[in-house]
């Protein structure tokens, strides 16, 4: 039986769903791959076609979350427009907040290289001009900072990440101005 791409976008697709539901539910520890994948109505073998590990799974997730941030619109300065990038992009990541700190190191740091690209080119086009690989390493360190923070931010509606944007988006401008100049 030959199996569709159609029918493959809708297996991962369930694969997803069912990931983000159950891990909703009932959180990381309690989610293995055999309840995702009985969810998602496959064989536990058959997720693995998809997916090798349960961190890829919520990779993915946070991937598509990130790229529809991406893809809002933003006007304003570069301050503003950076700024406006993050906060949409933890928007876009809040119904995967309780189990982002299971994966949030591998996802941005070892795993991300689909999340990081799209965002830097995001920020390249903001300032438009490509980053140099020193700006780019700066601004990618300060971002996952900043993500990173925000997944145990116990302030009030998350109001010292929003402070932390604030102060990374000015420490990375600082650094593009002194770049520019010389300094």
């Amino acid at each position: 039986m030959r199996v569709t791409a159609e029918t493959k976008e809708a297996t991962r697709q369930a694969i997803l769903d069912s990931t983000l539901k159950l891990l909703r539910e009932d959180g990381w520890p309690n989610v293995g791959t055999r309840e995702i994948a009985s969810e998602a109505g496959i064989a536990n073998g058959t997720l693995f076609n998809y997916f090798p590990t349960k961190e890829a799974i919520v990779g993915t997730l946070v991937a598509n979350a990130l790229a529809e941030a991406n893809e809002a619109p933003r006007t304003g300065g570069v301050d503003e427009q950076l700024f406006a990038l993050i906060a949409s992009g933890l928007r876009r990541l809040r119904p995967l907040r309780s189990f982002l700190p299971f994966v949030v190191d591998s996802i941005l740091a070892h795993d991300g290289d689909r999340i990081r690209q799209e965002h830097l080119s995001q920020v390249d086009r903001i300032v438009e001009r490509p980053l140099t690989p020193m700006l780019r390493h700066l601004y990618w360190s300060l971002y996952a900072g900043v993500i990173t923070f925000w997944v145990a931010d116990p302030s009030r509606k998350q109001e010292d990440t929003l402070a932390f944007i604030d102060q990374s988006v000015a420490l990375f401008i600082d650094a593009i101005r002194r770049k520019e100049s010389g300094t």
